[in-house]
């Protein structure tokens, strides 16, 4: 099984993984639909959009997601970022003092 390591975003509508690991994964381009637009910090940005055949973080598995496939800055150090269509329908607990985050 491959890990990678995604931050929790939740101010981003839609799942992005990074081309990186979508490749180790063993998508190529043949399974990805081009021509999406993301909003991204530093403006519009051109993205893919691939169905994965399940995305397990935070204890939760959605199968057969649609994410957006982007090549993240390197200097972030992460394979993607969660964002609500994945939380969606879950309770999300950030608890500051505790130092936990919870989805249920």
């Amino acid at each position: 099984m491959l890990r990678f390591r995604f931050a929790l975003d939740t101010g981003a509508t839609r799942t992005v993984v990074n081309a990186d690991a979508v490749a180790r994964l063993g998508y190529d381009d043949t399974d990805m639909t081009p021509g999406a637009t993301i909003l991204t910090g530093s403006g519009a940005a051109q993205a893919r959009l691939v169905r994965l055949e399940r995305l397990t973080s935070l204890g939760l598995t959605k199968v057969g997601p649609v994410v957006f496939v982007h090549r993240l800055p390197v200097q972030a150090r992460i394979d993607g970022l969660l964002g609500l269509d994945f939380l969606r329908e879950s309770r999300l607990t950030i608890d500051f003092r505790a130092g936990t985050i919870e989805l249920a």
